[in-house]
C-alpha cells in the first residue's frame, strides 16, 4: 500500500490528489525529486556529471543518518530521476541505503538502451 510519485512532475498534485481521497485503506506515499522539491522524502542533492559523463550526486531520503554519495554507472541526467524511483520502491520495501547506494552503481542497461 504504497504509491511512489514524482514529485517534479506537473501531475504530481492530481496523483497526490487522488491517493489522498477518503477510502477505507490508508495509502504511505512516498514522493521523489530532482529539483529538491521540499515535500519529497528522496531526493538528489549536488548533483554533478563526472567526466565519463555519468552522474554522481548525495542521495537523502529525509533522514541524516540515511545520506549517502551515489554513483550511477549510466549516461544521461534522466538516469537520476530513475535512479530516485528505483530507490524510493526499494525504500517502501525495507531496503536499507548502502544496498541501494550499490544497486545503483552496479545497474547495467540492457543493450540498445540508454
Amino acid at each position: 500500500d504504497t504509491a511512489v510519485v514524482n514529485a517534479d512532475s506537473e501531475y504530481a498534485p492530481l496523483w497526490l490528489e487522488g491517493l489522498t481521497a477518503p477510502s477505507d485503506r490508508i495509502i504511505n506515499v512516498i514522493q521523489y525529486s530532482v529539483e529538491n522539491n521540499e515535500a519529497a522524502q528522496i531526493q538528489a542533492r549536488n548533483i554533478c556529471q563526472l567526466k565519463n559523463g555519468c552522474y554522481q550526486f548525495t542521495l537523502f531520503t529525509g533522514d541524516s543518518h540515511s545520506t549517502t554519495n551515489v554513483q550511477l554507472s549510466l549516461l544521461g541526467a534522466h538516469n537520476i530521476a530513475n535512479a530516485l524511483a528505483a530507490a524510493s520502491c526499494a525504500t517502501a520495501a525495507g531496503v536499507d541505503v548502502e544496498t541501494i547506494k550499490m544497486g545503483l552503481y552496479y545497474f547495467k542497461v540492457e543493450p540498445g538502451r540508454v
